[in-house]
């Protein structure tokens, strides 16, 4: 028997909107935010996702938030994947977050995309 590793700790299994089978590994880990939002849209939908808000969301929104059980899988998957430490979990829980709400269908997403690079550096709300 042999002794799992972190990489088996990682690699659970799931099955996503499309029937299709996941692992944890199979999304890009470049960023956090790239991370999980791969992963919720492979796990909830495009349509689940972009109809919904994953915490404060900057500016009006129609949308409700998302359920606390997918908040708090993504959540747990973020830790899991990334090993953050519990004092940085807020901060990068709000990266992340960020990140999702933007995937939603209000008009000014496209042109905020360009501001975002300049803001990000400083903002925490």
């Amino acid at each position: 028997e042999r002794t799992p590793t972190a990489t088996d700790f990682v690699n659970e299994d799931f099955v996503g909107i499309n029937g299709k089978s996941y692992t944890l590994m199979d999304f890009p880990r470049s960023t956090t935010s790239k991370y999980i939002r791969a992963f919720a849209l492979a796990k909830y939908g495009h349509e689940y996702v972009q109809a919904h808000v994953f915490g404060e969301f900057a500016g009006p929104s129609q949308r409700p938030m998302a359920s606390t059980e997918v908040i708090t899988e993504l959540q747990r998957v973020l830790n899991k994947v990334f090993r953050i430490p519990r004092e940085h979990m807020m901060t990068s829980w709000h990266a992340v977050k960020d990140s999702l709400n933007r995937i939603g269908p209000e008009t000014n997403y496209r042109k905020r995309k360009s501001e975002d690079r300049s803001q990000n550096t400083n903002s925490t709300q």
